[in-house]
């Protein structure tokens, strides 16, 4: 049997909820804290198939998954969320970094990166942009590089 896409799994698991679960998944969406943020005219008055296009174009197929799942946990449709997961083939369960991947990272690129960051806490901290000291620092970037 032909895997089902996450779209199809979202459209499946929304038309599933009833109206009064439906309306509550809407409400959590639009009160999510974590970017990015999806706006009210994007919600409001949608069926289901228009929410599952704003999940999907707001954060991926993957990420939609995720953050449909994860509110429908907080909403209790904790069973619906499961069917969810297994309908899309469990792709929101992928080991990630904290699950035991290795990941290999270029010294040079954390080494920019950690430069990058001084530089622009300096850049706050310092009372005027031109700053000698500030622009050594800057130019000094292409020492790390090389």
């Amino acid at each position: 049997m032909p895997q089902t896409t996450i779209k199809m799994a979202l459209v499946s698991a929304l038309e599933d909820l009833s109206k009064g679960d439906f309306e509550k998944f809407c409400h959590q969406l639009l009160d999510r804290r974590q970017e990015p943020r999806v706006k009210r005219n994007k919600v409001e008055d949608k069926n289901r198939l228009q929410i599952t296009d704003v999940l999907v174009s707001h954060f991926t197929e993957e990420g939609a998954l995720r953050v449909a799942v994860e509110i429908l946990k907080q909403i209790g449709c904790s069973e619906e969320a499961q069917t969810l997961e297994t309908l899309a083939g469990g792709q929101s369960s992928k080991p990630g970094p904290s699950d035991g991947e290795i990941i290999f990272l270029n010294m040079g690129h954390v080494r920019f990166a950690l430069l990058v960051f001084e530089c622009h806490i300096k850049l706050y901290a310092l009372p005027k942009l031109h700053s000698m000291g500030f622009m050594k620092k800057l130019y000094s970037i292409s020492d790390y590089f090389s």
